[in-house]
């Protein structure tokens, strides 16, 4: 990939550590938000006057190009959905929460953006990317690059990583209709289930019905799908007031009427038993037709990002309105999102409803809407707006259910190939988890695969801004897509290591040493070991030499050190507190009375391709010769025939075993017999 300039670079180490307090302090704010808002998912709800920056090159996908088309404003959920399942690429989401109806979200080159547009940033945009977006602009999607940077308030935004598992209830066989808006929005099936409520899952995240009799004994796990499993629900025509309805006779407190207090008035009447359809709780009705005209509220809702009206593409099927009964009423919690003039609050009649299952933050998302099928009746215009409030709420229950990532470690600052841990912590999902960590600036990540693993920056001729990304999904295919910004510098390094080497002596201890051509605000060096390789321990601290241009020499003996691989890591610290980790070693200890032990030598060391091996036998044997690398996988291995004596050998190493740090290893038939830590300079 060619290295590029993305964002302008923070070139103070300090100013570097104020922006990373400023983070953690903005992160305080949002969780203190969501605690006394309980506004949406946990990362929704931030605070001004922070600022989101978005820099030249990045896409704007516009939402609200009229007339509204299944092209233009159906398409990007696909393009959407395609960004971030099939190519790990996150979405922002931008929303003025001030805009009244239909109003401006931003304005950008002249352009007033409408209806939540997105952006994709354009670090994440390479030539695979852009081809995809152009592929999408041939089907309909529009949009623009920009030509200047961006800014935005960060409650302005939201980031879509994840686009949700999904049950179509096929028990009514109308799967065609939810299908249809899959269709019409470019969405693969692979994106949804079809099934029964029986076939619901932990791994599922949505489930819909366009048109059903939902009743206990068929939809009763519904009630823990919302509840326990926190999972969330749409449906549309009477499955709704049947959904409200439907109670448990053996347990009675167990009913799901999700959003109202004493269930909806049914939509059909049964004999001498006004509401007999709808479930022995329900007791009242309501005429098929609605009162206009209608409202549209919450015009800065997620949910209600579309343009124009509604209306007449929710008159349509047997229920098109909902009503709480006369002796209930709408849950405080419930958003009437799109009202009629049926009632007044708290139990006005509704075209379009969401909320909490019972008014619970920690449940799932539950939303009606009227009509039969959304694709079927009014003008296109408002068939198109009924569809993107339903691929609204898809994306709202995606952002609800995406990992969350509870602690990371991922510095924003390295030098030219400095070397530095990072890591991601999981506490949501069911694992097991896997990890893919990468950089779109270049460098090596030592296990890309691992919850915790280092990061090397790359070598290069300017200083460089990109970010650092890992992927982590869990069992059910559930993920996050979590992304730092980075920057890469050439000078300043704060210490230029030229040697780091480690062995065991006679009496069985490890030598290490270690020298610098130059050191800058040098405090101290620390010495640490591990017998796994993950988890260290200090085991010295060496006062380092503050600012010099002079080489310096630095040298430590470990005496206790444990038997068979000791892993030795050197880390520098600054004055002002901020620290470097260079390439952490390997010494495979013998035990001192063991006198089977080789005194093995190699040289050069550091070596290009080939290099040559002496060590002393006892008596003539079969012997291997082994190069390991860090993590103790075996890259290189030759059999010797050793003679009394002395031993000399001369071996090249393949071309295909890049430049590093290794250990050779002398083997007898079971054990080893000799070690010693090697440098492969590649040049």
């Amino acid at each position: 990939m060619s290295q590029r300039k993305l964002r302008p670079v923070t070139r103070l180490r300090t100013e570097l550590k104020f922006l990373i307090g400023l983070t953690a302090v903005t992160g305080l704010i949002v969780a203190l938000l969501i605690v006394l808002f309980q506004a949406g998912p946990k990362d929704d709800a931030k605070a001004a006057p922070f600022t989101e920056s978005y820099y030249t090159g990045s896409y704007i996908i516009d939402m609200g190009v009229t007339p509204q088309t299944e092209d233009n404003a159906l398409k990007p959920y696909g393009l959407i959905y395609e960004l971030i399942d099939k190519h790990d690429v996150p979405v922002k989401w931008i929303i003025n929460p001030t805009k009244a109806r239909d109003g401006i979200d931003f304005t950008y080159n002249g352009v007033d953006y409408k209806a939540g547009p997105f952006l994709v940033e354009v670090e994440h945009i390479d030539s695979t990317i852009a081809a995809l977006i152009a592929t999408w602009n041939g089907m309909g999607v529009q949009g623009a690059y920009t030509t200047s940077n961006m800014t935005f308030p960060i409650n302005y935004i939201r980031t879509i990583r994840y686009f949700p598992n999904i049950l179509v209830d096929n028990m009514t066989g109308n799967t065609n209709i939810i299908i249809n808006y899959y269709d019409n929005a470019g969405i693969d099936s692979l994106a949804y289930d079809i099934g029964t409520p029986y076939d619901l899952t932990a791994c599922h995240d949505l489930w819909v019905n366009p048109h059903g009799d939902p009743e206990w004994a068929t939809h009763g796990p519904l009630y823990n799908f919302a509840t326990t499993q926190a999972s969330h629900i749409w449906c549309q025509c009477h499955c709704a007031s049947m959904l409200e309805g439907s109670e448990n006779t053996s347990a009675p407190f167990e009913r799901m009427n999700f959003l109202t207090t004493e269930g909806l008035k049914c939509w059909h009447t049964n004999g001498t038993n006004p509401a007999g359809k709808c479930g022995p709780s329900i007791t009242e009705t309501h005429v098929k037709t609605e009162t206009g005209p209608y409202t549209h509220n919450h015009p800065t809702d997620p949910v209600m990002q579309f343009l124009g009206d509604i209306d007449n593409a929710l008159n349509n099927g047997s229920e098109q309105w909902f009503q709480p009964q006369s002796y209930g009423a709408w849950r405080g919690t419930t958003k009437r999102c799109v009202t009629t003039s049926d009632g007044i609050s708290p139990q006005e009649g509704v075209h379009v409803v969401y909320g909490p299952a019972f008014g619970n933050s920690n449940n799932g998302q539950v939303m009606y809407m009227g009509s039969h099928n959304l694709d079927a009746n009014g003008t296109i215009q408002e068939r198109v707006a009924a569809q993107r409030a339903f691929l609204n709420f898809n994306l709202l229950c995606g952002k609800y259910k995406e990992l969350f990532i509870s602690n990371s470690s991922i510095p924003n600052s390295y030098y030219q190939g400095q070397t530095r841990n990072v890591s991601v912590t999981v506490n949501s999902g069911y694992p097991p988890y896997s990890y893919q960590w990468s950089s779109n600036v270049g460098g090596v990540f030592a296990n890309p695969n691992a919850a915790s693993t280092t990061f090397t920056a790359p070598l290069t001729v300017s200083e460089l801004d990109g970010i650092i990304k890992v992927v982590v999904t869990d069992a059910c295919g559930r993920k996050n897509i979590y992304v730092v910004p980075i920057n890469v510098f050439i000078t300043g390094l704060p210490v230029e290591l030229t040697e780091f080497s480690a062995e065991q002596n006679a009496a069985g201890h490890v030598e290490l040493s270690w020298s610098t051509r130059s050191e800058t605000n040098n405090d101290y060096f620390t010495l640490s070991r591990s017998k796994d390789g993950n988890l260290f321990t200090d085991i010295a601290r060496i006062s380092g030499a503050g600012t010099t241009t002079t080489t310096k020499h630095y040298s430590h003996v470990d005496h206790e050190p444990q038997t068979g691989n000791n892993y030795y890591r050197l880390q520098q610290t600054d004055y002002n507190g901020d620290t470097e980790t260079f390439t952490t070693l390997v010494v495979n200890v013998i035990p001192a009375h063991d006198t089977n032990a080789a005194a093995l030598l190699v040289a050069p060391n550091p070596f290009s391709h080939t290099f040559t091996v002496r060590f002393e036998a006892e008596q003539s044997s079969r012997t291997t010769l082994k190069l390991v690398d860090l993590f103790g996988k075996t890259l290189f291995a030759q059999q010797l025939d050793a003679r009394t004596g002395i031993n000399r050998f001369e071996f090249r190493i393949p071309d295909r075993i890049p430049k590093g740090n290794y250990v050779l290893q002398l083997w007898d038939r079971e054990s080893v017999i000799g070690t010693v830590q090697v440098v492969h300079s590649g040049e």
